[in-house]
């Protein structure tokens, strides 16, 4: 059938000018409306079901296996909206010595442990690092989701957690939810098993269970004490996080916050040759909120709490 399925999109390939909204063959379950049955079929992926080319069938008529057409959209989900208030799950961008950070994602609202008041949070590498060869200084400026708005300055971070604060400008309104998540308030540790869901800006809002906990990391720059969120759907929802998901708070049943996001996991291509999904990672790893043992907890490190 991987034979047979390459064949057919070695044939689209060549007549593809004439086949517009063809986007792709690969091999699936047959879908019988939004239901999938258990039938493996050979499916040629459309923009428009309704829509798809006549040539379709005389160009597959050839194949000796079952072939179905199926509408897939691929347009990449990015969250570049502006919110007023703020509220956490949405882009974040940071200035340095004049250069604008690729960006992530703000995660949300945590009490100031130390002075008092509320901070937005995010990943270091998010908002405290930057490529060019400048410093990182308190105070840098903060926007979102880019040039056009200004929210806060660059406050506290921490390298070896992969967690950074900054405080709000007087006049920018918060709101101590998450997008599609909603209100969440304080903390509990990350056990195996564990539902937990988190809202980032490129795959909004995904689900999946802890799959590993304690990491001990080994030669890399992943934080210590963090644990990884395995996708609970791969059928539906193939992708847990993406680039740009870094500083999304990871939030529990009870909407407890046990980590923040820093990492991608296992590469989707890297596991499965062929399929429909885009390409992303079906796993994550996000740094601990609270200390073990010697171990201490990114919200301990900038002096947060939920």
């Amino acid at each position: 059938m991987l034979t047979a399925k390459d064949a057919l999109a070695a044939v689209l390939r060549q007549a593809l000018p004439f086949l517009p909204g063809v986007v792709g063959v690969d091999i699936g379950f047959r879908q019988d409306g939004v239901e999938l049955t258990d039938e493996v079929v050979i499916r040629v992926l459309v923009t428009d079901e309704n829509n798809a080319p006549s040539q379709l069938e005389a160009l597959t008529a050839d194949t000796p296996f079952p072939v179905t057409v199926v509408q897939r959209d691929f347009t990449p989900l990015v969250d570049n909206a502006t919110y007023d208030p703020v509220i956490g799950g949405g882009t974040l961008k940071a200035e340095h010595g004049g250069f604008l950070s690729p960006g992530g994602t703000l995660g949300g609202i945590a009490n100031d442990a130390m002075f008092g008041g509320q901070v937005g949070v995010s990943c270091a590498h998010v908002i405290a690092s930057i490529t060019e060869p400048v410093n990182i200084l308190q105070g840098d400026p903060i926007y979102q989701p880019s040039l056009s708005r200004k929210i806060g300055r660059l406050y506290r971070w921490q390298d070896a957690t992969d967690t950074a604060a900054f405080k709000f400008d007087d006049g920018i309104a918060f709101d101590w939810i998450i997008n599609e998540i909603g209100a969440y308030s304080g903390m509990s540790r990350a056990k195996l098993g564990d539902p937990v869901r988190k809202r980032g800006k490129t795959t909004l809002l995904t689900t999946g269970r802890v799959s590993a906990v304690g990491l001990q990391p080994l030669g890399i720059g992943t934080p210590p004490n963090s644990f990884e969120i395995y996708t609970d759907d791969l059928a539906n929802q193939p992708i847990f996080a993406e680039s740009g998901d870094s500083g999304s708070l990871v939030v529990n049943l009870f909407d407890q916050v046990v980590g923040i996001l820093t990492q991608k996991g296992i590469e989707y291509s890297s596991i499965v040759t062929t399929g429909t999904p885009p390409p992303g990672a079906i796993s994550g790893f996000a740094t601990q909120m609270m200390t073990e043992g010697a171990v201490t907890g990114a919200a301990e490190s900038v002096g947060l709490n939920f």
